[in-house]
């Protein structure tokens, strides 16, 4: 079966747990994370996603699901899964109903699912739910036939120092453009090694202050490859100098062991 299926998607894990990251650090979120991811970067806190990292045509067989939250203790299910199974696996850990502000759309890449999405996420909506998206911020395409659906867009901005990988700023703009008429929340999220240099932030800072998004600026995890709190503050000052909205906010989930 193909992993990008409009009927099935495969995941690698569900889970109930607090927003560690971006602007709404902290909420209690339940997080569907897909199997899948286009790009390789060196930082990647969810290795087993990323298609690079497996042989060619590898699909997981299983996914987790940890019903006790922050227990540890996990159940397999079976991939795929369908529109119908993952809304009812949803409604069934989302107890007392609305405990969870937002389904976090995770990965993975999760507009690598986009035809499943299309059908997931207009049910999800229906049912109760806010969308909350985590993107690499490449894949416009995707992104706009879903733009009915989110809540909240985090976008991730790649930089080459961290990722190691190629450069997105051409695909970054053009994702932020078609989000612009988009009316929920947008923020833009890069993450910062020791090796970022300020002409990277300069240039997230304009892309952020040029689409009217928060630029959200994240120490990498661990913290050996993160920069010194020095430089930290360093770094936000050159790009407090191109932007009106640029804020460091680390990985708070992990403060308290969580994924």
């Amino acid at each position: 079966m193909s992993l990008f299926s409009p009927d099935r998607a495969y995941l690698t894990e569900v889970f109930s747990s607090v927003q560690g990251e971006g602007l709404l650090v902290g909420e209690r979120q339940l997080f569907v994370r897909f199997f899948g991811c286009h790009l390789n970067c060196s930082f990647c806190d969810t290795p087993e996603t990323v298609l690079a990292r497996h042989p060619k045509g590898y699909l997981p067989e299983k996914f987790s699901v940890e019903r006790r939250p922050g227990s540890g203790i996990v159940e397999s299910y079976a991939n795929p899964i369908d529109v119908n199974a993952l809304l009812l696996l949803c409604r069934e850990m989302d107890q007392p109903r609305g405990l969870h502000r937002h389904i976090a759309l995770t990965g993975g890449e999760p507009l690598l699912h986009g035809r499943f999405l299309e059908q997931f996420a207009p049910a999800a909506v229906s049912d109760g739910f806010y969308l909350y998206l985590e993107t690499a911020g490449d894949l416009s395409k995707a992104l706009e036939p879903l733009l009915p659906y989110w809540s909240v867009i985090a976008m991730d901005v790649k930089l080459v120092s961290a990722t190691k990988d190629r450069d997105l700023w051409t695909q970054h703009d053009r994702f932020l453009q078609t989000a612009a008429n988009f009316d929920g929340l947008v923020f833009i999220k890069a993450v910062v090694t020791s090796e970022t240099t300020e002409d990277e932030v300069v240039q997230a800072a304009r892309l952020a202050e040029k689409h009217g998004r928060p630029l959200i600026l994240q120490p990498v995890t661990p913290n050996e490859q993160a920069p010194t709190p020095e430089r930290m503050l360093q770094i936000q000052a050159v790009a407090a100098g191109e932007g009106s909205d640029v804020r460091v906010i680390p990985q708070t989930h992990k403060m308290m062991a969580q994924r």
